[in-house]
């Protein structure tokens, strides 16, 4: 009798697969809200073999936002995952400035999506977070805001406030292309 074939995949190798998947789910989103910059893969198979342990991981690209004032130029994010993704929420960052009440000084946005508490779950894909990045550009949550101040200036200065984050995005946007 022949024993059956095992076929054994470490946490680590189903971990790797997975982000193999959903960066190229990722290059398929639409390229009119999110374009793909830096990847810790190649695009060829063979880039799944060979490690054993995931470390911290960085995914950088440009968020395209379709509202106003946002929407003439792009800004770029990074995600950077932990070797407990996806059990853990990635972290989003905007690397490029922007004025808005759901994204601190340093980049750090606050989303719903992400919130351990609130709602993140392992099956967040990367293509979700990325909707929802731009969901929030253009339509803030007040309610969540970390900048008190720039959320107040939303409601009850909206002139004032969509003439700063046009200075800020004609200052520090990056080109959409």
């Amino acid at each position: 009798m022949i024993a059956p074939i095992r076929i054994s995949m470490t946490r680590d190798t189903v971990q790797i697969r997975r982000l193999y998947r959903e960066i190229q789910q990722l290059k398929k989103l639409s390229s009119s809200i999110f374009l793909l910059d830096y990847d810790p893969f190649s695009d060829d198979d063979e880039s799944l073999t060979g490690s054993k342990a995931v470390p911290s991981l960085l995914i950088a690209g440009r968020i395209l936002p379709t509202s106003e004032p946002f929407r003439q130029r792009s800004f770029r994010i990074s995600i950077t995952l932990t070797p407990e993704y996806p059990f853990e929420p990635p972290a989003v960052r905007f690397l490029t400035p922007i004025y808005h009440p759901n994204i601190m000084e340093n980049g750090t946005i606050c989303i719903k999506l992400l919130n351990g508490y609130w709602n993140y779950n392992p099956f967040v894909t990367f293509s979700d977070i990325i909707i929802a990045v731009e969901k929030q550009i253009s339509t803030p949550d007040l309610e969540f805001s970390i900048r008190p101040n720039v959320a107040m200036e939303y409601m009850e200065k909206r002139e004032e406030y969509n003439r700063q984050a046009l200075q800020y995005v004609l200052q520090w946007g990056l080109p959409r292309v």
